[in-house]
């Protein structure tokens, strides 16, 4: 977190290789653990003809990771461990919401408009030097998927129900598989390269969906039919894969540089969620759609993008180090796909930090500063243009503890 992310090229402990760039364990000649913990604030502001100015309900989150390294026979390198949240999102807020539906009118009020997203990788790897310059490394990893959302929803592609509007309530979760290689190669005693590919993740994750269409059946003349329903539900999703490639150069005996340029093909996975529903139990909806299933197709529309990494680190004294970072990258966001649900994403992004070592354990604080990013909406993708001439304002700290402890 100090050093903006920074890492692919000379991951540090644990965390970092399994986390960055799993060529890093092969220069763990100790059995070491790594244990860390993240909090975030955030604050967002959406703004609307319907409701003027409105805030977050929920602004605080946390999570914790860790990773354990243990060396291979021979000292040529390492096996590696670990549990680390690869992604996150919570957007929790209370609004009203706005007249839109079939018919143009319908609202339900004021409502909770929830969305959260979560992906934990739990992982494997392996780190080996082929030469005394040159490691390369590999993991696989386990990802545990949850999603959750709660707010009034509008069928997006469905024939027959596209503009249809319900209070929709899903929660989903499920398990996918991913891999990551990378290599480092020591180009001489003061400058390190890196490399690392992740692949695509295809999450589909299945629970049940659950919701009340009465407000909408109503404004369109049906209020005698039954409003309340259930479905087995399914969300299908796909996280994109990654490619980084960063140097480490010790400029001076005490000042290190580090910069780093990860590419994310955004347009080729996050280009909708779509949404299966199964099973219906309400006969009377079942006869209107003419099914007990339903499938939707939900706009994403996020767009390739490169995020330009830069670090320094200084070490004061043979203790304490002390580290500076920055990132940049637009928002992949296009501002047609903006909603309070997605909000919008930091465009630059500051950190800092310190650390303490000595010979076998070291103790490192990070924070980071994600600067205000205000996103406007004109004429909106979705459905009934309920987000058109609107706008979401974002801005998020975070802090970042970590131990190692090697054996």
């Amino acid at each position: 977190m100090a050093l903006a992310g920074a890492v692919v090229a000379q991951p540090v402990n644990p965390l970092d290789a399994m986390s960055g760039n799993p060529a890093g364990l092969a220069w763990f000649t100790r059995p070491t653990l790594s244990l860390g913990y993240l909090a975030a604030y955030g604050d967002a502001e959406f703004r609307n003809a319907v409701n003027g100015s409105t805030n977050f309900r929920t602004n605080f989150g946390h999570s914790g990771e860790l990773a354990f390294s243990y060396p291979i026979p021979g000292g040529r390198g390492s096996l590696g461990f670990s549990i680390v949240p690869e992604a996150a999102n919570l957007a929790d807020w209370r609004y009203l919401d706005a007249p839109g539906g079939a018919d143009g009118l319908t609202t339900f009020g004021l409502q909770t408009h929830r969305t959260e997203f979560v992906a934990i990788r739990t992982a494997a790897g392996i780190g080996y030097q082929l030469t005394d310059q040159l490691a390369i490394g590999a993991s696989v990893g386990l990802v545990y998927e949850r999603i959750e959302f709660r707010a009034p929803y509008i069928f997006q592609s469905t024939p027959g129900l596209a503009g249809f509007k319900t209070l929709l309530d899903l929660d989903t979760d499920g398990w996918a598989w991913n891999g990551e290689v990378g290599l480092i190669y020591r180009v001489c005693d003061d400058l390190q390269l890196g490399l690392r590919y992740r692949t695509s993740t295809s999450l589909q994750s299945e629970g049940e969906a659950r919701g009340n269409a009465g407000a909408q059946l109503a404004s369109l003349g049906m209020g005698g039919l039954r409003s309340d329903f259930r479905y087995d539900g399914t969300a299908e999703i796909s996280l994109p894969d990654l490619f980084s490639v960063g140097f480490s150069w010790q400029a001076l005996p005490r000042l290190r540089v580090l910069g780093q340029v990860d590419y994310i093909p955004w347009s080729e996975h996050f280009d909708a969620m779509r949404i299966k529903l199964r099973n219906g139990n309400n006969a009377d909806l079942n006869a209107l759609v003419g099914s007990s299933a339903i499938d939707d197709s939900v706009p994403i529309g996020w767009q390739d993008r490169v995020v330009a990494r830069a670090a320094v680190e200084y070490e004061l004294d043979a203790h304490w180090t002390a580290r500076l970072g920055y990132a940049w990258s637009r928002s992949p966001i296009p501002s047609s796909h903006v909603t309070p649900l997605n909000a919008a994403i930091s465009s630059h992004t500051l950190s800092t930090g310190i650390g303490y070592h000595n010979d076998r354990c070291s103790v490192d604080v990070g924070y980071q500063f994600d600067l205000p990013n205000e996103q406007k909406v004109g004429t909106s993708v979705y459905q009934a243009g309920e987000y058109s001439n609107s706008s979401v304002d974002l801005h998020s700290h975070w802090l970042g503890v970590s131990a190692t402890v090697s054996f």
